[in-house]
Order: structure tokens, then C-alpha cells, then sequence
């Protein structure tokens, strides 16, 4: 088993400012770190990948969907838009050398339901996303639970 931190705790972004963390999560024993993905600068997450194999580490992404990006939205273009996202941070994920996507997908961020739900808008935007996952990992809100 492998042990990570979150390093939510300290930014909510991923930049250099947060090596000196990498170095005290190395030092407190983990294996690896949990990224945020908001952003699309792969220079950022290709630097920061360089430290985390200078010190050993692995890690993980972890990003949201927003209103305007959300893929059981009732409008098409939203759900496209939401496909556009997460496709956008699994190249953030490759650049990162994260091999899994985690974080609130399945649902907007913030939503306590998923009104609307896959069930009224299908699969197809997560089947379209699924093409561009390939053979990486991702893991995200579970459905919610039938009646």
C-alpha cells in the first residue's frame, strides 16, 4: 500500500510554491502527493513533476467540474464543455506523471445532489471521455444510489 497527502492543505493550486511541502511530505514518510487540477499550464505541472522525481514521489490529480462545464448539465454544449475539461486535465495528469484523475466529476462541485443526472442525459459525454482516458485510472464520485 502507498501512502499520499493531499496538498490541498497548503494551496489550491499547483505551482513551485509548494516544493518545499513536496520536501516535508518526502521527509514525513508518504509516497506520493495529491495534486490540484484547475489550471492548464503544463510547464507547471511538467516542473513540478521533476521535483517529484528528484525526491522520489508519485502523484495524483484531483480536479471539479464547474457550472460551466458540467457533464449532466441539461445543455449539450455544457456537457461537451465538461468532456473538453476533464480530456484538458488528463493532459495535465500526463505532464504531472499522475496515472489517476480523481475529484467530484460525477456531479457538480458543491452539489450535495445530482439533479438533472446521468440517468436524464445518459452516458454518451462520459463515453466520450472515456475515449480519451485510454488506459489511465480515473476515479470520481460514485452515481448516486438508485431509488
Amino acid at each position: 500500500m502507498k501512502l499520499g497527502l493531499n496538498v490541498f492543505l497548503w494551496s489550491g493550486q499547483t505551482d513551485a510554491k509548494l516544493f518545499p511541502v513536496l520536501e516535508k511530505i518526502k521527509k514525513w514518510g508518504y509516497d506520493g502527493a495529491e495534486f490540484p487540477l484547475f489550471h492548464a499550464n503544463e510547464d507547471v505541472y511538467r516542473k513540478t513533476r521533476e521535483k517529484l522525481d528528484e525526491l522520489g514521489l508519485g502523484a495524483t490529480g484531483c480536479t471539479v467540474l464547474s457550472a460551466e462545464a458540467n457533464l449532466i448539465s441539461d445543455s449539450s454544449e455544457v456537457r461537451k464543455a465538461g468532456v473538453e475539461h476533464l480530456r484538458t486535465m488528463l493532459r495535465m495528469c500526463k505532464a504531472l506523471g499522475a496515472e489517476i484523475l480523481c475529484g467530484p466529476v460525477a456531479r457538480l462541485s458543491g452539489s450535495s445532489s445530482a439533479a438533472g443526472g446521468p440517468r436524464k442525459n445518459g452516458t454518451a459525454p462520459w463515453r466520450a471521455f472515456a475515449k480519451s482516458a485510454g488506459t489511465r485510472r480515473i476515479s470520481g464520485s460514485r452515481w448516486p444510489s438508485r431509488p
